[in-house]
């Protein structure tokens, strides 16, 4: 790559022309907030802070931006084709690509970062964790490794590590995150902060770009059972089982329909529309009025 590109980027990114058109200089794909196929990373140690929101005398967010290019070429190309392995779903390759650039770049963030989302993607819950700690060593706003540390953290049912990492990914990157927003929601019914959970499912159904994560209806309707609101319960956690029907959660959700049916029934005596079969399906109650 010629000097003049590099030129121009900067010049872009200095004249308020913002890291789109300075990406497209050296020409590489823009960097696009929210999508995994932006590099979001940065050497925290290249250059010290001379004040806040700068660094060597250079603002921030062009400081982390310039950053990811500062990486060798042999790290760099590795990464990139990494990138494009992951994203084919040729995890092993992607594996190595990134574990190269790693080796050739110890400060490269991002690589560190998507290196965890692979290592999590086959299994290895060690690794993923020490490559996202080692990625917010690097950058404290990578946003992707507070996400995998969250997912992890779920996993495992540490519900203070999932609720305080979701919810620093979320701080960094609010918008369209709504699979992050559920595991926040999560997280926060775990702990029993109610009101909290709440908003956090509500956002992620808000949020969602295409289908809604199921999780956000199994928060919303366990708060609304825990709260006393019976049938805005049932509303939920049917939506829930009608979009997960074998999730990880379904027999939970299951269980607490069963529980917030049998509480409409003692309070009004009406029978619920659908019930549980003991395949564990919804199906149309015949002793519902509207079945007749």
């Amino acid at each position: 790559m010629g000097r003049w590109p590099v030129i121009l980027a900067v010049a872009g990114m200095l004249c308020g022309a913002g890291p789109v058109v300075a990406a497209a200089a050296l020409g590489f794909p823009p960097p696009a907030a929210g999508t995994e196929g932006a590099a979001a990373g940065t050497n925290a140690e290249q250059a010290p802070a001379a004040g806040r929101g700068e660094k060597g005398g250079v603002p921030e967010g062009i400081a982390k931006f310039l950053a990811e290019f500062t990486a060798p070429r042999t790290a760099l190309r590795a990464y990139l084709r990494g990138r494009r392995r992951a994203v084919r779903g040729r995890l092993p390759r992607a594996r190595r690509l990134f574990e190269k650039a790693v080796t050739y770049y110890p400060g490269y963030a991002s690589a560190w970062a998507d290196l965890g989302r692979v290592y999590q993607a086959i299994g290895d819950v060690r690794r993923a964790s020490e490559a996202y700690r080692k990625a917010l060593k690097l950058d404290p706003e990578a946003w992707r490794a507070y996400a995998g540390l969250a997912e992890l953290a779920a996993e495992r049912g540490d519900w203070e590590e999932a609720a305080r990492a979701s919810g620093r990914a979320l701080e960094i990157m609010p918008s369209g995150q709504a699979h992050l927003l559920v595991i926040h929601a999560m997280a926060r019914y775990a702990l029993g902060d109610l009101a909290a959970a709440r908003r956090s499912a509500e956002k992620a159904i808000e949020d969602a770009w295409v289908e809604t994560d199921a999780g956000a209806y199994l928060v919303l309707g366990l708060v609304a059972a825990r709260q006393g609101r019976y049938r805005e319960a049932a509303a939920n956690l049917k939506l829930y089982l009608a979009l997960e029907p074998g999730g990880d959660n379904a027999h939970e959700a299951r269980e607490q329909l069963a529980w917030a049916e049998a509480q409409i029934r003692k309070e009004t005596g009406e029978e619920p529309e659908f019930i549980l079969h003991p395949s564990g399906m919804l199906v149309k109650n015949a002793a519902h009025p509207g079945s007749k």
